[in-house]
């Protein structure tokens, strides 16, 4: 099941959030990130683009896919979500434009009538995605009917990047951003479907206010259906959702996912691009990485466990910084993603040997 975690707060959200997407950008400069607009992100957004300035972060080859776009809206429409990424995140984390896209783009305003440009767009975006590698780590909210991204109850838990109309409550709902006006909210939308959005490697559902209680329960605690569309993420292999008090107020289970989270051992992190799990010795092929070697480039490190990965024929790959008290391996990689590895920086911890079910290869 997703993991839950409850806060005090947005900012506490964020925080977990913004170190770990920080940590992702550190191993994997040119990390794909998925980006949402509404509020709830908004704290996320301010607490990574902190952390980048801090530790002086690269972030110019990270590219970004938002989720959603309204249709009819010029891309220069300051509710578009072209202009809202812009605003929320292009500019405070200093990304590069030309990297970060919107459903929308190639449609910029374009009339629904319009139906063979409208048609395609969803097509071409979600191949964009592929293209660019999949999306490492994708953040979203909720509705209070369950819908994420601007799949409505009802859409289809397959389903591909297209054009959907909204429903009354969504569009009551998002007036606030249209001078309370819900003649000027759009009545449809071009979205990245449930089946797009699963296919990122982890996702990340941030969920505040009594409002999205309800919601929240369904989609943590409910049957998996297209009532609750993002009951969807039951079935992800690495879902983390980040709720506040009022948001978990409805969880049956929620005493458990506290004392499950006031437990979590220390070097189990929520990072997208590490999938944690502890070194179960024969029949798991294993990557033991030990503190050691302090003169090798990350690029060499990166290279050697590369060609040793790829020298293995068997199952998946243990890796991680070592336990500094055990020196256990602890994390879980697939064949091939060697480059993902989240190795330690030149003089803090470095790989010295490579070991692959208990026999070492490098």
């Amino acid at each position: 099941m997703a993991e839950v975690i409850i806060v005090k707060n947005q900012e506490e959200a964020g925080e977990l959030y913004g170190r770990s997407v920080a940590d992702l950008i550190k191993a994997k400069p040119n990390a794909v990130l998925g980006l949402a607009t509404g509020s709830s992100p908004l704290a996320a957004y301010q607490a990574l683009a902190k952390i980048v300035e801090e530790e002086s972060i690269d972030v110019s080859q990270v590219q970004g896919f938002a989720l959603d776009e309204y249709i009819g809206l010029p891309l220069t429409h300051p509710e578009s979500y072209h202009a809202t990424i812009h605003r929320t995140v292009v500019e405070p984390l200093g990304l590069d434009p030309a990297k970060v896209h919107v459903p929308g783009d190639v449609l910029n305003g374009t009339s629904l009538e319009d139906g063979e440009k409208v048609a395609g767009a969803g097509a071409a975006y979600d191949a964009a995605i592929e293209a660019a590698g999949g999306i490492d780590v994708q953040i979203l909210g909720i509705g209070t009917d369950g819908h994420v991204g601007f799949n409505e109850p009802g859409s289809s838990l397959a389903s591909g990047t297209r054009v959907k109309t909204l429903t009354e409550r969504t569009r009551i709902d998002n007036a606030r951003f249209f001078d309370n006006d819900i003649n000027q909210v759009p009545t449809h939308c071009i979205t990245q479907g449930i089946g797009t959005i699963m296919k990122a490697r982890h996702l990340v559902l941030l969920a505040f206010g009594a409002g999205k209680a309800e919601a929240v329960a369904e989609t943590v605690e409910g049957g998996i259906s297209s009532f609750c569309p993002a009951s969807a993420l039951q079935m992800h292999p690495h879902a983390t959702i980040i709720v506040d008090e009022e948001a978990a107020s409805r969880l049956r289970n929620k005493d458990y996912y506290r004392y499950s989270f006031e437990h979590k051992p220390a070097w189990q992190t929520i990072c997208p691009h590490v999938v944690p799990v502890p070194f179960v010795g024969t029949g798991t092929t294993a990557l033991h990485l030990k503190e050691g070697n302090m003169t090798e480039t990350r690029e060499q490190v990166v290279a050697r466990v590369t060609a040793a990965v790829e020298g293995a024929a068997d199952g998946a790959f243990g890796f991680d910084r070592p336990n500094p008290v055990t020196d256990a391996p602890l994390g879980l990689v697939a064949p091939g993603r060697a480059a993902d590895l989240l190795i330690a920086d030149p003089g803090t911890l470095a790989v010295k040997h490579v070991w692959c079910a208990g026999r070492r290869v490098s």
